[in-house]
């Protein structure tokens, strides 16, 4: 059945939409967006939604709410400023099921909207710890600044504390500090969690792993970490032009992939202040009981970026999750380790003109802050944790079984 929830890039699509969440019980509230190739959404002048149910609306982004169990087909017709119109219709999108819906993380097979694969890893080291109102489930810790907070009060949290397999979900974010581990510097000061920039990973995952890892539990460990730098980390200035210094606050190419891998290969360390640094692959290969997921930083809006500028946080990503994540688990052999390629998401794609790689215009690219919008983050929910086949059900499926 066709799905709601479906997201392609916006140059292989002039319109389309989605749904989300597009299944559970009623009364069930859907978001309703659409998105599309830029040029083409900015000659649209009006929406029509059928809701498949006999409501309707001509707000551009909507909700509705669905009081009945069925199956429901959704269309939405623009009107162009040509004087012409163009339709989009996906059947029985909407799938409203009587009372509690089951709780399951077997999934069926991974959406169009995924931005990519998701391989996952190897055996918790630890019996998993007893969850609040569930079997059983380990802790997440999320180290993140305001497009993280915005992601989470946009359906995220919801999302990650239904799962199974999750019993605390944790902030690292302003204004909490986390102690460094023993005989570690303090190099992130007084505030730890002020800092996420990219050239802090390497700080984080080297003198305050283990904190991290304990960070908010009442008991167990955060056997899942997930960590994302906010949109200016986006706006990569230069290429690659030399070894890369990892410590550099130089938003560069070449720097931030000394963070994730050593010029001089596997093991290799790099001297800061006196200390040893290992590059992110070599941290986390070393923890196989810890599911790492690291999330792009979201792509900034027109106004704050250019070409080339967000051409070049395209290309950053692009090797960190098509060479970087796959040679990382062909070379350890472990599924410890995925990336959720945020940026891709919300990003128009690089054939999309004038604000190609650029965040999109039904994500709040034409709005003046870079901040992903509510769309944005209920796309972001489903595809991350909550749609059919999600990003972190399969990460976390590939993490415990493939050992």
């Amino acid at each position: 059945m066709a799905s709601c929830g479906a997201h392609g890039a916006a140059g292989e699509a002039a319109l389309d939409f989605y749904g989300a969440p597009d299944t559970g019980p009623a009364p069930l509230e859907v978001h309703f967006h659409y998105f599309g190739d830029d040029a083409f959404i900015q000659t649209v002048t009006g929406w029509q939604w059928d809701f498949g149910d006999g409501a309707s609306s001509a707000d551009d982004f909507t909700t509705h709410e669905y009081a009945s169990p069925g199956a429901y087909t959704v269309k939405l017709t623009v009107t162009l400023s040509g004087g012409g119109t163009k339709t989009v219709t996906k059947q029985e999108c909407i799938k409203v099921t009587s009372g509690s819906a089951p709780e399951t993380t077997e999934q069926p097979a991974e959406p169009a909207a995924e931005p990519a694969e998701s391989p996952t890893e190897a055996p918790p080291a630890e019996a998993p710890v007893e969850g609040e109102g569930q079997d059983e489930g380990e802790d997440v810790v999320f180290i993140h600044h305001s497009c993280g907070e915005n992601w989470l009060n946009g359906g995220l949290h919801d999302a990650l504390v239904a799962k199974n397999y999750i019993d605390e979900r944790n902030d690292i974010t302003y204004g909490v500090d986390v102690e460094p581990d023993p005989g570690r510097p303090d190099t992130l000061g007084p505030v730890s969690g002020e800092l996420t920039d990219m050239h802090h990973w390497i700080l984080w995952f080297n003198d305050y792993l283990g904190s991290v890892q304990k960070h908010g539990c009442a008991d167990g460990v955060n056997r899942i970490l997930i960590f994302k730098s906010c949109f200016p980390n986006s706006h990569v200035e230069a290429g690659d032009s030399s070894a890369g210094d990892p410590f550099s606050d130089w938003k560069m190419l070449a720097n931030y992939k000394a963070v994730y891998h050593h010029p001089g290969g596997s093991g290799q360390t790099y001297e800061h202040e006196g200390h040893a640094y290992h590059a992110l692959e070599d941290v986390f290969a070393q923890h196989p009981d810890t599911l790492f997921i690291t999330v792009t930083a979201p792509p900034e809006c027109w106004a704050e970026t250019d070409q080339q500028i967000a051409a070049n946080a395209r290309a950053f990503n692009n090797w960190l999750t098509k060479e970087w994540w796959p040679g990382y688990t062909k070379a350890t052999g472990l599924h410890n380790v995925v990336v959720f390629d945020w940026f891709d998401l919300l990003a128009a794609p690089p054939n999309a003109g004038a604000h190609a790689n650029q965040l999109r215009a039904e994500f709040g690219g034409n709005a003046g802050d870079s901040h992903p919008n509510d769309a944005a983050n209920a796309q972001s929910t489903r595809v991350f944790a909550s749609g059919p086949g999600n990003f972190i059900d399969r990460a976390w499926a590939e993490f415990t079984t493939k050992r």
